[in-house]
């Protein structure tokens, strides 16, 4: 994944290489995702989750 822009809401990424795992969750329970997301990583997993994706939004305007 490499960062390709920043915005008022964070920083946007394109994946250079297809995720290991990709993390789905209710925005609500982001903290709980990012506990997942950093156990998978350091497991050596290449995790994708959408840190940047608002309700509402196209997922291509964000990756």
């Amino acid at each position: 994944m490499r960062e390709v822009s920043r915005s008022s809401q964070g920083r946007v990424f394109r994946m250079t290489a297809a995720p290991d795992i990709f993390l789905s969750y209710n925005r609500e329970d982001q903290a709980v995702a990012k506990r997942y997301a950093d156990a998978f990583t350091a497991q050596g997993l290449n995790v994708w989750w959408d840190t940047a994706l608002r309700s509402g939004e196209a997922y291509d305007e964000v990756t």
